[in-house]
């Protein structure tokens, strides 16, 4: 591979910051645009007019050296920008000041006390991520007030800080290389590592450096490197392997350093690369969302519209794709904020010139791998605000950050998560919670099958609960159809979780006359040639109503199993099905849900809740029951989730508190299936599956 790079001094160098910061003329009658700058302003000069200490690094996540240094790198970030804004001296006179107390500390650290937690640790912080974090914002500061420095400064910023920083961020030390490894990594923490040391490449104009960010260490281009992590990490459809929530923090340091390299490296035509991949991934990323908070696909938390990383990204994608204009929209009504940059500028204007449009999302398949060839997540979503939306994760798995979940569902309706999804078990950001970091527990129990809304064979975690096993399969999509109307549905195979087992899920979205409302019709097929115990867990968020399933409740709570997730969920009752249907009702806001699924004689309902064999608590106490059937070659789930009815709390009243559906029957005949879900009044609908899902 040859590279091309583009000469650089210092005068152009301050000029690419364009971009970024904020420009003095035009700015008036803007008003997101006007508060942005005065709110940089004041942030940079409260700063800089508070006491100064740098502290030796000593805390976790949370702790006061943490936050301290944190707030740093920051402040060094807003300085920059102000300077640019104003030409006043006294950011750049701070920012040296700063700089170079860092410069005379950071040759004297060794690895952070805290660094035991990770295999990745970091100087400044516990783990090399918030070291890059730090490194982006401050080079970024110091690129734009170099020229307002003495030689003196930059020589000791530049030798003793940038120069070191970036060494240990792409080869971490001769007794650990763990860094490298990282930085060369198709991965979130590598896309900051990278970004990093590309910054402080252009801040100090070493070009090597910027060569590395982007080719990898070893300049191939094919082992490491921004560029190769725009193929790998998004799928031609925009979709960011480790999901929706890291995908707005990826963005930030794949965007901010994009628009700097477009100065120097136009033929890159890095922010355009892939048919605009990037600018897809908007969709992506807000596809995945209901209302104005993401799906908790894999590692993730409770993130929404206005959360910080997705407020900073939303106007630099609105720059490299100005015709989504829905984005001004969650602009203007979710994070009601811009960046003082020309993209926030731009953003503001448009914003104001009455150019936003509303976001309404609809049904989409987003394909995962670089060619689309990981399988997709898929989304349905019924008409109107208070509708039902579904979706099927059945695409790759995601990284390290990916759970064991092939083929799980989630449902949300009326404002309400209905179905859930876990997330991660992480106190993020509280350091007496385990240093901030992810707790035992999330492998232990949220990355575990049954910890997710589908199958479960012999009580194991698909792929064995091991990564590096489900990395090279996915399922396959078998079809999709989400076109609205009275039956859109999505369905997908897996027969690499489980050796010897094929699993099948077909999942609808229906919507009849008789019925208030649309229901969801499932359908998980089990398929072996010996027998296994199958088991189907049911996260709910509410409050159980009623069961037609007769139970019984131990003397004392005992944990459902050993290991594999199963350890942490307590048995609070159990019961035997009859055989016809289960049904399990329970109030979710105001509305009653009900799921009714077909059952026989040896089908066992139990009763659990998360939170067994967590002696620190680490684990929200969250309601599943579940399905199981023992001793079984082949089984199908099939099941209705039923929206019905209504609660006023504060009228004391509820009306239609019991389900319409009143039975689901299951006939499968030389690899077809037909569903009969019967309905009160004579009202019935037939689902039958054979390649295709048909409404009788």
């Amino acid at each position: 591979m040859i590279v091309i790079f583009v000469k650089m001094n210092v005068r152009r160098t301050i000029s690419a910051l364009s971009v970024l910061v904020p420009l003095v003329a035009g700015c008036k009658g803007n008003t997101l645009y006007d508060e942005a700058v005065a709110d940089l302003i004041s942030r940079a000069d409260d700063a800089i007019a508070s006491e100064t200490i740098v502290p030796r690094p000593v805390d976790p996540a949370g702790g006061y050296t943490y936050n301290v240094i944190t707030s740093h790198g920051r402040v060094l970030a807003d300085c920059g920008a102000a300077y640019n804004l104003s030409s006043d001296r006294k950011y750049a006179d701070w920012a040296a000041d700063i700089l170079c107390t860092y410069a005379r500390m950071y040759p004297t650290l060794d690895y952070h006390p805290e660094s035991w937690r990770t295999a990745e640790p970091g100087r400044l912080f516990w783990q090399v991520l918030e070291d890059s974090e730090w490194a982006f914002n401050a080079a970024s500061g110091y690129l734009a007030m170099k020229e307002a420095m003495s030689s003196e400064s930059r020589t000791e910023i530049e030798d003793k800080l940038f120069r070191p920083m970036a060494e240990f961020l792409m080869y971490g030390t001769p007794d650990n290389t763990k860094n490298n490894f990282v930085f060369n990594r198709m991965h979130n923490h590598g896309t900051w590592q990278d970004a990093a040391v590309g910054t402080i490449g252009l801040a100090i104009g070493d070009r090597d450096l910027v060569m590395r960010s982007l080719y990898g260490t070893d300049l191939s281009g094919e082992h490491g490197g921004l560029l190769q992590q725009i193929d790998e990490l998004f799928s031609p459809d925009g979709y960011y392997m480790e999901g929706a929530v890291y995908q707005s923090f990826a963005l930030i340091p794949f965007l901010k350093y994009g628009f700097l390299l477009r100065q120097f490296m136009p033929e890159l035509d890095y922010l355009d690369k892939n048919d605009r991949v990037l600018a897809k991934s908007a969709d992506a990323m807000f596809g995945l969302s209901y209302r104005d908070g993401f799906f908790r696909l894999n590692d993730s938390y409770a993130k929404t519209f206005a959360s910080k990383d997705v407020a900073e990204v939303l106007p630099w994608l609105y720059s490299i794709a100005p015709e989504k204009k829905w984005l001004l929209s969650i602009i203007r009504d979710c994070s009601g904020r811009v960046g003082a940059d020309n993209a926030g500028k731009k953003a503001a204007e448009d914003i104001a010139a009455g150019l936003a449009v509303p976001f309404r999302p609809s049904s989409l398949k987003l394909s995962d791998g670089p060619k689309g060839e990981k399988g997709a997540t898929m989304v349905l979503r019924g008409d109107g605000e208070n509708a039902p939306v579904v979706y099927m994760k059945a695409c790759g798995q995601g990284s390290y950050h990916g759970h064991f979940d092939k083929l799980t569902i989630g449902v949300f309706d009326n404002g309400n998560e209905i179905l859930t999804e876990y997330g991660s078990a992480r106190f993020n950001g509280i350091g007496p919670r385990n240093a901030g970091h992810y707790t035992p527990l999330n492998r232990g129990y949220a990355m575990t099958t049954v910890a997710h809304n589908t199958l479960v064979v012999d009580g194991k975690s698909h792929f064995e609960g091991v990564t590096p096993y489900g990395l090279p399969h996915s399922p396959r999509v078998l079809a999709f159809n989400g076109a609205g109307g009275e039956l859109q549905y999505m369905a997908a195979v897996d027969s690499t979780a489980y050796p010897g087992v094929r699993m099948e899920r077909w999942t609808a979205l229906v919507a009849v006359p008789f019925l208030e409302r649309p229901f969801v019709a499932d359908i998980l097929i089990a398929e072996s040639a010996v027998p296994h115990r199958y088991d189907y867990p049911v996260h709910y968020s509410g409050q159980m109503i009623n069961v037609n399933v007769p139970y019984r409740r131990p003397a004392e709570m005992k944990a459902l199993g050993d290991d594999s997730g199963y350890q942490h969920l307590w048995l609070e009752a159990e019961g035997n099905c009859a055989d016809g249907t289960a049904q399990f009702t329970w109030l979710a806001g105001d509305r009653f849900y009900t799921v009714s699924t077909a059952t026989g004689t040896d089908t066992k309902m139990m009763f659990l809740r998360t939170g067994a064999a967590d002696p620190d608590f680490y684990l929200r106490s969250e309601p599943v029951y579940m399905l199981r059937e023992e001793n079984a070659c082949s089984h199908v789930f099939a099941s209705c989730l039923e929206s019905h009815g209504h609660y006023s709390e504060k009228d004391e009243n509820s009306r239609d508190s019991l389900p319409l559906c009143s039975a689901v029957a299951v006939e499968s005949n030389a690899g077809a299936v037909t569903v009969r879900y019967e309905f009160k009044d004579g009202n019935a609908v037939i689902l039958h599956i054979d390649k295709e899902l048909t409404m009788l």
